[in-house]
């Protein structure tokens, strides 16, 4: 999860937000902590867009027809919504987090990946991300630990979008 503005309090959002009655699980070995419910409003508000042809916003709690389309076209059921920016809710320099994600791209050198961006419903705050093609959750989870992240986005084709808690 990245940095951002959102009710009025610096928050942070990038991997995963959830909608009333939408879906939130957890990561293994990821309690439930006071920090998950403080910025839990921010990761559902936040949109997450991947520039894809043509580009979507993928929602928490929501199904995506255009995601299921584009991992029919990769042959994959599984995705993630990934950052390396902003670890912890700690904002970096551009410059930081531009590093930071080069070393995640490079990580998922073995997936398909998409660009993308999150953002918060004004587009006051944005920040790159990726969208992780035919990966696994768990693989999913330990990658964002590695980059420092709260949470990520994650789903299989057919199913809505879902707010993963990593740590």
């Amino acid at each position: 999860m990245g940095y951002y503005k959102g009710m009025g309090e610096q928050s942070q959002a990038s991997g995963g937000r959830e909608a009333a009655g939408s879906e939130t699980h957890q990561g293994a070995d990821a309690p439930r902590s006071p920090a998950h419910v403080a910025h839990e409003s921010a990761y559902t508000a936040a949109h997450y867009r991947v520039f894809a042809d043509p580009s979507f916003v993928l929602q928490v709690g929501e199904p995506s027809a255009a995601l299921d389309a584009l991992l029919a076209l990769h042959a994959a059921d599984t995705w993630a919504f990934v950052t390396a920016c902003n670890p912890g809710s700690v904002p970096l320099a551009v410059e930081e987090n531009a590093e930071r994600m080069n070393r995640l791209r490079n990580v998922l050198t073995h997936f398909t990946t998409y660009p993308g961006e999150s953002s918060d419903p004004a587009g006051d705050w944005t920040e790159p991300s990726v969208l992780v093609v035919g990966t696994g959750r768990t693989e999913a989870v330990e990658v964002a630990k590695a980059f420092g992240q709260n949470a990520i986005l994650a789903g299989e084709r057919g199913e809505v979008a879902e707010l993963v808690w990593v740590g």
